[in-house]
């Protein structure tokens, strides 16, 4: 009989993006409650919809 996780493991995380304007890479959470924009250029880079932010960025890594 197998048991079950006592502490679930979430689904949010941290993701390391590259903008797709100037290449230059950032690391944003996936649930973001703001619009996310590029240090660099001002691009932005991720918007809010009250769950798992729409990134438009490329995703390079999860981070676990």
């Amino acid at each position: 009989m197998r048991r079950k996780e006592i502490i679930p493991t979430p689904k949010t995380k941290f993701v390391r993006v590259r903008c797709p304007e100037c290449s230059q890479e950032s690391i944003i959470f996936n649930a973001a409650k703001s619009e996310v924009k590029c240090k660099h250029c001002d691009e932005v880079i991720a918007t809010t919809t009250g769950g798992l932010a729409n990134i438009t960025a490329e995703i390079i890594e999860v981070i676990e």
